[in-house]
């Protein structure tokens, strides 16, 4: 293997830690009570870092492609402008969008769509953790409603969700350590 390449796994390896360490110090961050005594929780700012830089980035190469490449490289270079660019943007939608307010009482979600649900701590009929999405699942009689793991202050809500209903982080295996 030539240095280069060892070089380069190397700061990819360093980076993608960087990133993963950011996002799961994140949800045990302490957070404080808004203005009407609800805590609020938000996605790391770092969806909005990596979405915003994949849209430009690939939007570049694309344009790159498009402009200075033969047909074969333009195709190439759009179609991975839709794809990546694409995943960029849902990352945006996602930090801007997915919000959790909740107190004692109530908890309202707000979805990556924007797409406000509220629901009371007593209608909570089943919670689960999804590893492979990386969401909790929450259901009442008619409402499923899912939290992402890397919302800031998420220890805070499972700390009240143990309080207020018969789950546990650590029998749901949400990964706060």
């Amino acid at each position: 293997m030539n240095w280069e390449r060892f070089l380069l796994y190397g700061i990819i390896s360093i980076v993608s830690t960087i990133f993963l360490a950011t996002l799961k110090g994140g949800h045990t961050q302490e957070i404080e009570t808004n203005v009407e005594g609800n805590f609020e929780l938000r996605m790391s700012k770092l969806y909005q870092f990596l979405g915003v830089g994949s849209v430009f980035l690939f939007g570049g190469f694309s344009i790159y492609g498009v402009l200075f490449g033969d047909k074969t490289d333009a195709i190439a270079a759009i179609i991975t402008f839709i794809f990546l660019g694409g995943l960029g943007a849902l990352m945006t939608i996602f930090y801007r969008n997915h919000k959790v307010w909740f107190n004692q009482q109530l908890i309202t979600i707000q979805n990556w769509r924007g797409k406000k649900t509220r629901i009371e701590w007593d209608d909570i009929i089943k919670m689960h953790f999804n590893h492979l999405g990386g969401y909790l699942k929450i259901e009442t009689k008619d409402k499923v409603l899912k939290i992402h793991q890397h919302l800031i202050g998420l220890k805070e809500f499972t700390d009240l969700m143990e309080k207020k209903t018969k789950w546990t982080a650590k029998k749901l295996r949400i990964p706060l350590d």
